[in-house]
């Protein structure tokens, strides 16, 4: 900038000097300097600092370039911010590097690590985006838009390779053919961007879901003698005795004509048909869901309905005899025998009449008076009694 016409008397402005005319302004040399409005150039300020002018006019010093700042030229008038991708973590002359691998970012905010179990594809990267989850994980958004990369849950875990199905959304493992299979169950992501963790939601029918924390999340299939009602009414229940079960929500009963009822994902026996009363205690007389069934009444009992019409077993009465658990009721003692105590199991319990005697063709009697002497003979008083 020429200031003055006057050979000899030229004042330039700022970055130029008097050429050899003394009238005219030209460029300051390569490598120099100069303050507005001074006559003479100074060395210009090294790489890596910029010019910095004080409080008064020509008082000027070279300082290093700080954090996340740099000057690539020589003769800055001030300290550029990092590019996209590069950054510098110290005050220093030192250009800005390419973050480093496993970081992103760069410019005036410096470089970011990526978040644990990622990493990036070389050094350089500029967005958060390039920040990639292990394939034993995978990634998730906060609602602030943070990375994360997070366990894979058990149950999404493709077996022996540990590589996680959620990692890039396909909800697949790896096959033969270059195919894949579907995990088990229906996993959704959460929070109210849709980019959260996943969460297990259903699992298909003879599974429930298993899920005390995030990374145990599984569908758990039920084995044969088990049951269960539905997925969400885990975990697979033991089989009732008055039940046969698959490991379904499919059951059939032993007993035809029991009612059963859901009480709480598990199933509960309330009553069973003539001839069967419900059991469902243990040996401590405490409720025990796997012994339910319906049960008829034992050897030497048969059923019968009390006063308030409930069901129960009694023993057999005298001149009876029950030798198995069913449904029938007691044997009557054959005609010629009798049986004077309650409960008899088999039909030996039923005793024979004395000699020369009969029941005369009755059966079912209850004791030796029932036996009577045959014409020719009389009863004798003796242990047994006895016809004579």
């Amino acid at each position: 900038l020429l200031l003055t016409g006057v050979p000899g008397s030229c004042v330039c402005g700022p970055g130029e000097t008097c050429g050899d005319d003394g009238v005219s302004c030209e460029a300051c040399p390569v490598g120099t300097f100069k303050p507005p409005y001074t006559g003479s150039y100074m060395p210009v300020c090294d790489y890596g600092q910029c010019l910095y002018w004080g409080q008064k006019e020509n008082v000027s010093q070279c300082v290093a370039c700080g954090v996340n700042q740099e000057c690539v030229t020589g003769g800055c008038d001030e300290c550029t911010a990092c590019q996209e991708g590069m950054g510098k973590d110290f005050v220093g002359v030192e250009p800005c590097t390419p973050c480093p691998a496993g970081s992103y970012g760069g410019g005036a905010g410096g470089c970011a690590s990526c978040p644990p179990y990622s990493y990036t594809v070389g050094a350089g990267s500029t967005a958060q985006g390039q920040c990639l989850c292990f394939v034993e994980h995978y990634p998730s958004l906060s609602e602030a838009g943070v990375l994360s990369c997070n366990h894979c849950p058990r149950g999404a875990v493709c077996g022996d390779s540990q590589v996680c199905s959620l990692h890039d959304d396909s909800k697949g493992c790896a096959a033969a053919n270059n195919g894949t299979v579907d995990i088990e169950g229906e996993w959704r992501r959460s929070g109210p961007t849709g980019e959260g963790p996943y969460e297990l939601v259903s699992c298909k029918e003879g599974s429930y879901i298993h899920s005390p924390s995030h990374d145990a999340q599984e569908c758990v299939a039920c084995s044969p003698g088990h049951y269960i009602l539905g997925p969400d009414k885990g975990p697979c229940r033991v089989c009732p005795a008055g039940r046969k079960c698959n490991g379904t929500r499919h059951t059939s009963e032993e007993t035809e004509g029991s009612e059963w009822v859901e009480v709480g994902g598990e199933l509960r026996l309330v009553s069973c048909p003539a001839g069967y009363l419900v059991h469902n205690t243990g040996a401590s007389g405490a409720f025990d869901a796997a012994r339910q069934e319906c049960r008829p009444c034992g050897k030497g009992e048969e059923y019968y309905l009390d006063l308030q019409g409930d069901p129960a077993c009694r023993p057999c009465a005298p001149g009876y005899w029950k030798s198995a658990a069913s449904t029938a009721a007691c044997e009557a003692c054959p005609a010629n025998t009798y049986r004077s105590d309650p409960g008899g199991v088999t039909c030996n319990d039923c005793a024979a009449c004395p000699t020369y005697s009969t029941t005369g063709g009755l059966t079912a009697q209850a004791g030796v008076a029932a036996c009577v002497c045959d014409p020719a003979f009389y009863r004798v008083s003796s242990d047994p009694p006895s016809c004579a």
